[in-house]
């Protein structure tokens, strides 16, 4: 519920605004996973990965489902680069790295991967 008023509450907007914009910039985008033609960026401790809604849809139902639900103010004034951001919770960069490497280039160049680490 909101109890402020004209000027208060567009000021408090206009501040949530700034600090979303100044959280956005500190961004450090993952080289090998931000394409060009993504439309969704994925946020994990800064750390931004920018890949397709619908690959992500294809093969999660909990992306699926987060996607189907309507978008709220404050996650349309979460824009950069002209994508939504959604911020992820629970997880490392480097677990959200090889989750999305194994959805785009498979599990075995993933496992490839860690085994020449």
């Amino acid at each position: 519920m909101t109890f402020l008023h004209g000027d208060l509450l567009y000021e408090h907007q206009n501040l949530a605004q700034k600090a979303q914009a100044l959280a956005l910039t500190t961004l450090k985008p993952c080289s090998d996973l931000w394409f060009a033609d993504g439309n969704i960026i994925l946020i994990v401790d800064k750390v931004a990965f920018k890949v397709h809604r619908g690959q992500l849809s294809r093969h999660s139902e909990v992306f699926e489902g987060l996607f189907s639900l309507p978008t709220t103010t404050s996650s349309i004034n979460m824009l950069y680069e002209g994508c939504m951001c959604v911020e992820m919770h629970g997880d490392s960069p480097m677990d959200m790295r090889f989750f999305l490497q194994a959805l785009y280039d498979g599990l075995c160049v993933v496992l490839l991967s860690l085994c020449s680490a």
